[in-house]
């Protein structure tokens, strides 16, 4: 697997990622063109490749006046998970982000989502707050944050 920082000029990977989340979110889920032009050039993203092919991807946006980032997202493909990629990436992702002096990552996640909600734990993150209704009623979502200035 390969690691890179995608680039806002590589129309063709943006394709492959907008495609990716399409496929792992549904239409309405997923980050679209309009979203991942903005995080690509105001944020981070980083995806892990395998013959040129977009597998895992993950996507950072960064809290103004803060050294902290937003984790928007994070996609695996569908025959490619559950062999440890995302956690390869997030670890990959957080190392560059340590070398930019970001010192906290923070995220929102379904709370019945919990996969993810392990992969998080077991990846140093903590859940502090159930925010109710956050993306509208009914729809809550637990804030989770990891101090990157943590040893781990």
């Amino acid at each position: 697997m390969e690691f890179v920082e995608v680039d806002v000029r590589n129309s063709e990977l943006v394709d492959k990622i907008v495609k990716l989340e399409e496929e792992t979110f549904g239409e309405a889920g997923g980050v679209d063109y309009w979203v991942i032009k903005a995080l690509l050039r105001y944020g981070k993203v980083f995806a892990l490749m395998d013959e040129g092919e977009a597998v895992c991807v993950i996507e950072y946006m960064q809290k103004f006046q803060e050294p902290e980032v937003f984790l928007y997202g994070i996609s695996t493909k569908a025959s490619y998970r559950r062999r440890g990629l995302a956690k390869e990436l997030i670890r990959k992702s957080e190392a560059v982000l340590k070398s930019l002096d970001i010192k906290k990552i923070i995220l929102t996640v379904d709370p019945e989502n919990h996969i993810a909600i392990g992969l998080y734990e077991k990846e140093g993150y903590v859940i502090t707050e159930l925010q109710e209704n956050e993306y509208g009623q009914g729809v809550h979502r637990y804030f989770m944050e990891k101090d990157l200035t943590i040893q781990a």
